[in-house]
């Protein structure tokens, strides 16, 4: 690997150089001042980049490495995926806890006992033919039967949301975390 030297500048901060850069310019990171790159003779005079600090290290330029190219357009997209599911995730939890869930099938035979109990035998033949019809239709089983099933959907959509959402961050950290060793 080739040595790498640091260009003071005027702002008093310092540029990465390599010696293939000898003669041209580059732009300060924090100024945007033009700044001419020595020859390779006077580059050697420079201090290097091993002789630093790790301290000293420009986190910045670490940054834009880690979001240029693919790994920025990846961590971008993951990053907003993951942000969209968790947020979904969360509106259908809310929304669970706003589906009355309450009722079973032997609280409603109980109640429909307690009525029965209380008819005349000339109503309990009607009451039997219409609720023998009304028993084939779907659409008349009770309201607890359908708030458990819609229940059960909602929850189901808000696990699987958050899942793929913490999927999709802890990836665009992954990608992020590789780019920054590179």
């Amino acid at each position: 690997m080739a040595k790498s030297f640091l260009l003071p500048c005027k702002c008093g901060s310092k540029i990465t150089v390599v010696p293939s850069q000898a003669g041209d310019t580059v732009a300060c990171g924090n100024c945007g001042e033009k700044l001419p790159v020595p020859t390779l003779r006077e580059l050697n005079q420079l201090e290097t980049v091993e002789n630093l600090a790790p301290a000293k290290v420009d986190r910045r330029e670490e940054s834009r490495r880690s979001w240029s190219g693919w790994r920025g357009i990846a961590m971008a997209m993951l990053l907003g995926f993951g942000a969209l599911a968790l947020i979904r995730g969360g509106y259908y939890g809310w929304a669970l806890t706003t589906i009355d869930t309450s009722g079973s099938a032997e609280e409603a035979l109980q109640r429909s006992s307690e009525i029965i109990n209380k008819m005349e035998e000339q109503d309990l033949v009607a009451a039997w033919l219409e609720t023998s019809r009304m028993a084939l239709e779907e659409k008349n089983r009770p309201t607890f039967y359908y708030n458990q099933k819609d229940a059960a959907y909602v929850k189901d959509i808000a696990i699987k949301s958050t899942v793929i959402g913490a999927v999709s961050l802890i990836l665009a950290f992954t990608v992020g975390f590789l780019a920054k060793k590179k």
